[in-house]
């Protein structure tokens, strides 16, 4: 499993840009559990890691691509400054690491291959434009409040 990580903005030590402990991919999968509100790996494995690792600040300009190793730890700071930090992040994974459990991340569905022309013959759009793909109240993987 992989992500891509898109800066929408500018990310700059500022306004919180991406942090991460370089080679922490090869200490295998962190456990998670709750940090506030959000999931987070294990803070004792992080700190030990961050003795022997070199943690990096990742200070992006709009439009730029990084690839990275889903288990390397990276996180980033709160954007207290008035600059937006908008990112897009895209993550890969393979069919045959299908999740164990039932959670927000849908389990692998093989994908059709469709001619051209479904584009245009879709009539999906009011369908579509009202349905709420993930129910976050139900995500026990995170806490949040009804968007």
């Amino acid at each position: 499993m992989g992500s891509v990580f898109i800066p929408i903005d500018d990310t700059t030590r500022e306004n919180g840009c991406l942090q991460v402990l370089t080679a922490s991919h090869h200490m295998g999968r962190i456990t998670h559990g709750l940090s506030g509100e959000q999931r987070a790996a294990d803070m004792e494995r992080v700190e030990q890691a961050k003795h022997k690792l070199d943690h990096l600040y990742l200070e992006m300009k709009a439009g730029d691509i990084l690839f990275f190793h889903c288990n390397l730890l990276h996180g980033s700071d709160p954007n207290t400054s008035d600059k937006r930090r908008w990112v897009f992040v895209v993550a890969f994974n393979k069919k045959k690491n299908d999740p164990y459990k039932e959670h927000h991340m849908p389990r692998y569905t093989p994908m059709i291959k469709m001619p051209d022309s479904a584009l245009m013959e879709c009539d999906a759009d009011e369908e579509v434009a009202n349905t709420n793909f993930m129910k976050l109240s139900e995500d026990h993987y995170l806490r949040a409040n009804t968007i």
